[in-house]
C-alpha cells in the first residue's frame, strides 16, 4: 500500500521520462528524496542521475537529482 505522497510521485514517474528535484518541487514535494527512499523500500526500481540544472532563479546547479522509473514494478 502506497501513501498519497507516494501515489502522487509514481502517477508524475508514470507520465513523465525523468524529474528533477527542481520539477518535483514544483508539484508541491517539498523533500522528494525522502519519497522516492520509502518507494524504493517497498520494491519500486527508480533510478537516480545527479547532472547540471538550472533552478527556479535561472542559476545553473550541479549534481541535482532527477529521478525516473526502471521496469514495470511499481504495478
Amino acid at each position: 500500500i502506497y501513501t498519497f505522497p507516494e501515489q502522487q510521485l509514481l502517477a508524475l514517474l508514470k507520465t513523465n521520462r525523468s524529474l528533477s528535484t527542481f520539477d518535483l518541487q514544483l508539484k508541491g514535494f517539498c523533500t522528494p528524496n525522502t519519497v522516492v527512499h520509502f518507494l524504493r523500500n517497498k520494491g519500486v526500481k527508480i533510478k537516480t542521475t545527479r547532472r547540471e540544472t538550472i533552478g527556479h532563479s535561472g542559476k545553473l546547479h550541479k549534481n541535482i537529482a532527477h529521478y525516473s522509473l526502471e521496469g514495470e514494478s511499481y504495478e
